[in-house]
């Protein structure tokens, strides 16, 4: 009789691992708290990757016990495994220093006031020296909504709106009055004051800058602007934030190819490209709203606009 000469070769480390019970529950556990980030369930998410250190460590320590490793390296490999655990714990659920960008913040622009080469819009803002008063156009205007996506509250300090490769600058609001100017004829005399509601979308309007009625111009003395809504204020998780933002187009360029960048307190930026103007008839445009004052004669002002 002959010996049998072929013997049943052992399983690799690998292959003996995936008969392991505990290395499946170690991956559905992590498979779990992925399905629950960032906001489905975020106590269930940290459950799930709690149970799975758990299973985790029992796994290293299977490990270490058939290679019979010593007491440093298994102690080392459970602290490993710890920090990367707690890493993404943070990272799926936004509460560690580097939260996801796509689900850091939503950023809408519901409406957009846009004129083309030699018109203006119909935002002004007058500014006062000591050589007199100035007026400077709004080539364009924008309501901007954001909201912030993270389980906890974030402070924005600052944003930029670019278009191409220039940032836009933005008109300082806070340096001068805003008002509304109107091409001649359009307003026959003086106005009171009355509310000046503007909706969704995209609108391209505008008049030769050489032929705006200054007798009848409109302080706005009332609106929601984004910067001083932003300004040392929290935004709050899942609470939108919306205002308005008046810009100067540096160029001629494709003004429609613009995008949004949030740089949070920490230094942390995010870019949102921004696409058509979204809504639709019947939504709640309340906050879109200005009041105009009475109209008031700023003929005494030089035009400033040469800013493209």
């Amino acid at each position: 009789m002959t010996k049998a000469t072929n013997r049943e070769k052992p399983p690799t480390t690998f292959q003996w691992l995936l008969d392991q019970a505990k290395v499946g529950a170690f991956i559905a556990l992590i498979a779990l708290a992925i399905t629950f980030a960032p906001r489905e369930n975020r106590f269930a998410c940290w459950a799930c990757l709690v149970l799975a250190y758990v299973f985790g460590v029992a796994t290293l320590k299977i490990i270490a016990d058939k290679k019979k490793l010593g007491k440093g390296i298994r102690l080392a490999s459970y602290a490993v495994l710890l920090v990367a655990t707690a890493f993404l714990g943070m990272w799926l659920t936004d509460i560690g220093p580097f939260p996801r960008p796509g689900q850091a913040f939503s950023v809408t622009v519901e409406y957009r006031m846009h004129a083309g080469p030699g018109h203006a819009t119909y935002f002004w803002l007058r500014t006062r020296s000591p050589n007199g008063c100035s007026l400077r156009p709004a080539l364009l205007a924008m309501f901007v909504r954001i909201t912030n996506l993270q389980s906890r509250p974030t402070r924005l300090r600052d944003f930029s709106i670019i278009s191409g490769n220039d940032i836009m600058p933005r008109l300082r609001t806070d340096a001068g009055t805003l008002f509304l100017l109107f091409e001649k004829g359009k307003v026959l005399g003086p106005l009171p004051s009355r509310p000046a509601q503007f909706g969704y979308g995209d609108h391209f309007v505008g008049f030769p800058l050489t032929n705006l009625e200054l007798r009848y111009a409109s302080p706005i003395t009332k609106l929601q602007l984004l910067d001083t809504l932003l300004e040392g204020e929290e935004l709050e998780p899942h609470k939108p934030v919306g205002g308005w933002v008046f810009l100067q187009r540096p160029s001629l360029g494709a003004f429609m190819d613009t995008a949004i960048t949030l740089t949070d307190a920490r230094g942390h930026s995010y870019t949102y490209l921004t696409a058509k103007p979204a809504g639709k008839e019947g939504d709640d445009v309340a906050d879109h709203q200005m009041i105009a004052d009475p109209t008031i004669d700023v003929s005494d002002c030089t035009l400033d606009s040469l800013q493209r």
